[in-house]
C-alpha cells in the first residue's frame, strides 16, 4: 500500500494548499466533473509504483483446440457437439463456449476468461445423447484436447449414458445444418446452430467508467456503470453469424452527457447486416446509417444510446448516490453479419466498449485499446499522458475497466481505493497478486465507501430491528429477511429447545429458529419461521406491512422480467454469502436475497449458502402453502408450496 495510497494522501494536500493559494482553482474544483481544463490531479501516482506495461485487465485469452476421434457406429461426416463451461456443475448457466467437430475438423475456440479462473470443462455430446467429459487446467495461451476413441484406465475421460448409434440412424434436423435438433440453439434457423458468451451463459460483466479523460477525477468509477453480456452464435461451420449484447446501465454518477457504444476492431462496418434495439434519440453523438452502425467510420461502431437520460429518467445522479435508488430495465443489442465472422475475430480483446462525454471526439476507452476514427485526440494536447496508450495517464492509471463479473461499485465521491482494500496492491503488482481483489469477500470490500440503494427509508420491527427497503416497480420492500421474535402485539413466537428438536408430529406448530440455533446468523440471514407463524392472526410483519401472497411475488417478478430471469436480479451478487458459482446474480434490483436454508419439521438445517426460501402467505392445501426458492445454480425463481411445519424466510411487503 505505499504506492497508490500514500500518494493519494499527499496529493490530496497538495490540493487543500492549491484551493487556498487561487480562487481560479477554487472554480475548477467546484466544478467538479463538468470542467475539463487541465488541473492537477489529487490521485497522481508514480509510474515508478504503477509497471509501465500493466494492462489493467482482469481476463486472459487462450486458443483452444478440440478434436474428436472416429468411433465405431457413428458416421464421421456426423458433427459432433462441443461444450465448454467454466464450472463442474455443467448446467446451462455455466456455458461459456459451444460449437461443431468432426474426425476431420477440430473445433477451434479463442477463449476470454477470468484471469482467477483455474480450469474449464469440456464435454462431447454424441449424436444419441452420450455425453464426455474432460477436466482442463488454463495453463498457457493455448490448449490442446483431444477426445479419445476408448477410455483406458486413469483416464480423465467420463463418460454417461454410454450407448453408440447406429450409423444408419437419420438424426432429427429441422433446419439441415447438421446439427441434431436437442443441440442446436435455433433449429429453424440454418445460420444458428451453436451459442458462445461473455462471461457466461447466466452471468454478466461489469464496465466501470471515470468521464473526465484527459483529466483524472474522483475514481468513484461510477460515471458510468454498465452491466453486460455478450452472446456470440456460430452456424455449424463455427462462424459467428449474429451478435447480442445484453446491458443494464446501474448507474450514471455525473452530470455530463454520456453516450456508450462498442467497436468491433477487427469487423468493417459493411459487413453488418442489420442491427436492432439502440436508443437513439436525436443525432448526437452517434448518427447510424441504415444498417445501424455509425455513418463515416470504416470499422464496425454500434452505438447503443446517445445519453443516459434516454434510457432511464433520474435526477442529479443514477445510483451512486446512497439511500437513492431507481431500478433499470435490461436491454438488448441484436447484430447481423452479411458474411460470416472467425470466431477469433471477434472477442473480448476486439469488443471495444467506450463512453462519449458532451461531444462526439472525446472517447474514453480501457487501456490498450484505441480510439475510433472520430476520435479526437487533440483534446489531449497540454496533458502527459502514457506513451503508446492515450487511455493511460503517464503515470498509468486509467479512465476505465472491464470486470468479468457483477461489481458493487464506490458511491459518489468514494474512491475505489478506498472502498476495496486490494486494490492498490492488484494494480502495483501488476495484476499479479489479489487477482480477485473485486469480489464482495470479508477482507476485500469497505461498505462505507460502497454505494447502498437501501438507505433512503426504513422501517423497525416489535424486536427494534431495523430494516432498510427498497421500492422495485409499484412496491415496497424490506431489504433484508425479517428477525423477529414476537408477534406484532409483543406476544413471543415460540422455539423449540433443542432447535433440532422433530415437530413432525404436531399438528400446527408456531416456531422460529435462528439457522442451526446459533443467533450469530441471525443478523444476516434472519430467521426461520414456520407457515403457521406467518399466518398467525397477530402479524409477525410490523405495522403498515405483511407477508406477501403468491401474487405478490408474481408481480415482483414480471416487473424484473418473469420468473426465467427474476431470479438474478434478486440474489445478492457475489458469493460473500452465496456459494459458487451464484449463477446470474446481479441484485439489479436492490431486494439483495441471501440463501437462508431451511428448518426441517424432522428438525434439521439445510441448505445455507445454496439456497433461499420465502413464505407466501397464499395457503395451498391444508399441510401447504405458496413458497419461494432461489439457488446457487440458477438464475430463475422457482414458486412452489410446501409442507407447512418447514422453517423458511420471510420477507415482508409494504400495504398498499
Amino acid at each position: 500500500m505505499q504506492g497508490i495510497k500514500k500518494l493519494y494522501v499527499m496529493k490530496k494536500a497538495k490540493i487543500i494548499f492549491a484551493l487556498l493559494a487561487t480562487c481560479l482553482f477554487i472554480v475548477v474544483i467546484t466544478l467538479g466533473c463538468t470542467h475539463l481544463d487541465p488541473v492537477q490531479n489529487p490521485l497522481e501516482s508514480s509510474i515508478n509504483t504503477i509497471p509501465k506495461n500493466f494492462d489493467w485487465k482482469m481476463i486472459k485469452e487462450l486458443t483452444c483446440t478440440i478434436r474428436v476421434n472416429s468411433i465405431s457406429g457413428i458416421s464421421d461426416n456426423t458433427i459432433r457437439v462441443i461444450r465448454i463451461f467454466n464450472s463442474s456443475q455443467l448446467s446451462d448457466g455455466t456455458l461459456i463456449a459451444s460449437g461443431a467437430a468432426k474426425p476431420d475438423m477440430a473445433f477451434n475456440v479463442k477463449l476470454t476468461l477470468p484471469t482467477a479462473l483455474q480450469s474449464i470443462y469440456v464435454q462431447q455430446i454424441l449424436p444419441d445423447g452420450t455425453k464426455i467429459m474432460q477436466v482442463v487446467a488454463v495453463t498457457g495461451s493455448a490448449l490442446n484436447i483431444s477426445f479419445l476413441s476408448s477410455t483406458p484406465a486413469g483416464s480423465p475421460q467420463i463418460i454417461s449414458n454410454a450407448s453408440y448409434i447406429s450409423a444408419n440412424v437419420p438424426l432429427v434436423d429441422n433446419d439441415g445444418d447438421g446439427v441434431f435438433n436437442d443441440c442446436d440453439v435455433d433449429d429453424s434457423d440454418a445460420s444458428v446452430a451453436f451459442a458462445s458468451y461473455f462471461p457466461s451463459a447466466s452471468t454478466w460483466g461489469t464496465y466501470i467508467f471515470e468521464d473526465l479523460w484527459p483529466v483524472k477525477g474522483d475514481y468513484d468509477v461510477n460515471d458510468m456503470v454498465l452491466g453486460f453480456k455478450v452472446t456470440f452464435f456460430t452456424n455449424s461451420s463455427n462462424l459467428i453469424t449474429k451478435l447480442n449484447l445484453d446491458y443494464n446501465l446501474r448507474a450514471a454518477g455525473c452530470k455530463h452527457n454520456l453516450a456508450a457504444a462498442f467497436q468491433l476492431d477487427n469487423v468493417a462496418a459493411s459487413n453488418v447486416a442489420s442491427v436492432t434495439g439502440q436508443v437513439l434519440v436525436g443525432s448526437s453523438p452517434f448518427e447510424v446509417g441504415s444498417n445501424g452502425t455509425e455513418n463515416g467510420v470504416l470499422l464496425a461502431v454500434l452505438p447503443l444510446f446517445n445519453n443516459t437520460r434516454d434510457i432511464v429518467s433520474y435526477p442529479e445522479y443514477l445510483n451512486t448516490v446512497s439511500g437513492t435508488s431507481v431500478v433499470t430495465a435490461d436491454s438488448q443489442i441484436s447484430m447481423r453479419f452479411t458474411a460470416p465472422v472467425l470466431q477469433a475475430n471477434i472477442t473480448m480483446s476486439s469488443f471495444n466498449m467506450f463512453i462519449v462525454a458532451n461531444e462526439r471526439g472525446r472517447e474514453i476507452h480501457l487501456p490498450t485499446y484505441l480510439g475510433t476514427t472520430k476520435f479526437d485526440a487533440s483534446l489531449a494536447n497540454g496533458y502527459t499522458l502514457y506513451p503508446g496508450d492515450m487511455f493511460k495517464n503517464s503515470d498509468g492509471m486509467m479512465w476505465g475497466l472491464l470486470i468479468p463479473e457483477p461489481f458493487e461499485y464506490p458511491s459518489e465521491e468514494s474512491s475505489i481505493i478506498d472502498a476495496y482494500s486490494h486494490f492498490s496492491e492488484w494494480a502495483t503488482s501488476g495484476g499479479i497478486s489479489y487477482t480477485d481483489w473485486y469480489r464482495p469477500l470479508v477482507g476485500n470490500i469497505d461498505r462505507e465507501f460502497i454505494y447502498q440503494a437501501l438507505l433512503d427509508e426504513s422501517v423497525t420491527d416489535v424486536d427494534g430491528n431495523i430494516y432498510t427497503i427498497v421500492t422495485i416497480g409499484t412496491q415496497t420492500w424490506m431489504g433484508s429477511n425479517l428477525k423477529t421474535t414476537r408477534y406484532r402485539n409483543n406476544d413471543l413466537i415460540g422455539t423449540t429447545t433443542p432447535a433440532t428438536l422433530d415437530i413432525s408430529g404436531e399438528s400446527s406448530p408456531k416456531y422460529q429458529w435462528a439457522y442451526s440455533g446459533n443467533e450469530e446468523n441471525v443478523a444476516s440471514y434472519g430467521r426461520l419461521y414456520t407457515w403457521y407463524v406467518v399466518n398467525d392472526s397477530r402479524n409477525i410483519c410490523p405495522v403498515g406491512w405483511h407477508v406477501p401472497t403468491n401474487a405478490e411475488w408474481t408481480t415482483l417478478a414480471t416487473f424484473l422480467g418473469g420468473l426465467s430471469v427474476a431470479g438474478g436480479k434478486l440474489k445478492e451478487a457475489g458469493t460473500g454469502h452465496w456459494q459458487n458459482p451464484n449463477l446470474g446474480a446481479t441484485n439489479s434490483s436492490g431486494f439483495t436475497a441471501l440463501p437462508g436454508g431451511y428448518h426441517s419439521s424432522l428438525g434439521f438445517f439445510d441448505t445455507i449458502g445454496y439456497y433461499g426460501l420465502w413464505w407466501s402467505s397464499t395457503e395451498i392445501t391444508i399441510t401447504n402453502a405458496g413458497y419461494l426458492n432461489m439457488g446457487k445454480d440458477y438464475v430463475e425463481l422457482f414458486m412452489s408450496n410446501y409442507t407447512k411445519s418447514y422453517g423458511f424466510s420471510v420477507r415482508c411487503v409494504k400495504d398498499i
